[in-house]
C-alpha cells in the first residue's frame, strides 16, 4: 500500500493528539454556601446569619475533630434547627495510612457527644449527628483512571484520524476521476 498524503496527515494528527497537553486548565470558582453567604458586603438577613452560624459551627467541629481523631476530617455539614425542622450534623471522615480501620460504636458515640457540646443549640441530642467513614482514594486508583482516560483518548483520536484520512483520500480519488479524459 502506497502512503498517500491523506494517510500521512492522519498519522501525524493521531501522534500529535496523543501527546500530553501543555495547556493550563482555566480556574473555576466553586460555588458553596461559604462563597454565597461569606461576603460581608451582603445585607444581613435571618437566613444569611443562620448560614454563617452553621459555617462557623462546622469549622469549629472540623478543627476540634482534626486534633482529636486519627482519621482525616473530610467534610462537616451543619444544619441548625429552623422552625419545625430539626437540625442535623454530618461528619464525613476518611481513613488514612495511620488509621485504616473503621471506628467502633464507642468512638462514634464519643464523636456525637463532642459535636453535641459544640453545637450552640441547648436541646441538641447526639442522635442528630451522623458519622460516615470512607476510604480515601489511593494513588493507584488515580493512576488507573488516568491510564484509562489516555487509552480512550488515543483510541478516539485514532478513529477520528482514520475517518479524516478516508474523507481526504476519497476526495482526492474523486478529483482524479473528474480530471480523467472521457
Amino acid at each position: 500500500m502506497v502512503p498517500t498524503p491523506a494517510r500521512w496527515l492522519a498519522v501525524t494528527l493521531v501522534l500529535s493528539g496523543c501527546s500530553e497537553p501543555a495547556v493550563r486548565r482555566p480556574q473555576t470558582r466553586e460555588v458553596t454556601r461559604a462563597t454565597l453567604f461569606g461576603d460581608p458586603q451582603l445585607v444581613p438577613t435571618r437566613e444569611g446569619e443562620r448560614v454563617r452560624r452553621e459555617l462557623a459551627t462546622a469549622a469549629e467541629i472540623r478543627e476540634t475533630l482534626a486534633g482529636a481523631l486519627p482519621w482525616a476530617v473530610d467534610h462537616v455539614q451543619v444544619r441548625l434547627t429552623a422552625g419545625e425542622v430539626p437540625g442535623r450534623v454530618s461528619v464525613i471522615l476518611q481513613t488514612t495510612e495511620a488509621a485504616s480501620y473503621q471506628p467502633d460504636a464507642e468512638v462514634v458515640s464519643q464523636i456525637r457527644r463532642l459535636v453535641a457540646g459544640i453545637v450552640p443549640e441547648s436541646d441538641w441530642r447526639p442522635e442528630q449527628t451522623s458519622v460516615v467513614v470512607g476510604s480515601a482514594p489511593s494513588k493507584q486508583d488515580e493512576e488507573d483512571t488516568r491510564g484509562a482516560r489516555v487509552f480512550f483518548l488515543a483510541l478516539s483520536l485514532i478513529g477520528l484520524g482514520a475517518s479524516g484520512g478516508v474523507v481526504i483520500d476519497r476526495t482526492l480519488v474523486r478529483q482524479r476521476i473528474r480530471k480523467m479524459p472521457r
